[in-house]
């Protein structure tokens, strides 16, 4: 059987700067971080999609074309939870559900 040789692994142009793990980060942080990280988060991607639904009117059925009825419609949309109250009515609001229903499954 060969003997192992020793060798060594020189690292050139490699920078030096760790790359970050954000799956890492999140497991390693403290749970206190973890929830606002995750709470900012939620506001923001809900605040988003209740601003884009608020530039168009109109686009949701049953709607006062208000931007925290967009927003009600946003959460209600990324959390599956689907009261049936409000509903995409344009061509372009489905298209809007459809990204935000994309983004809940590749979660």
């Amino acid at each position: 059987m060969a003997e192992a040789l020793p060798f060594k692994v020189i690292h050139i142009n490699v920078p030096r700067v760790k790359k970050r793990d954000i799956y890492h980060d999140l497991l390693t942080m403290s749970w206190r971080k973890n929830f606002l990280y995750f709470f900012a988060f939620f506001l923001f991607i809900n605040s988003l999609f209740a601003t884009i639904d608020w530039l168009n009117p109109g686009s949701l059925i049953n709607s006062d074309d208000s931007w925290l009825t967009g927003f009600f419609f946003s959460v209600q949309t990324l959390a599956t939870i689907g009261y049936g109250h409000l509903a995409p009515a344009t061509t372009f609001a489905n298209f809007l559900v459809m990204i935000q229903a994309s983004l809940v499954l590749s979660r």
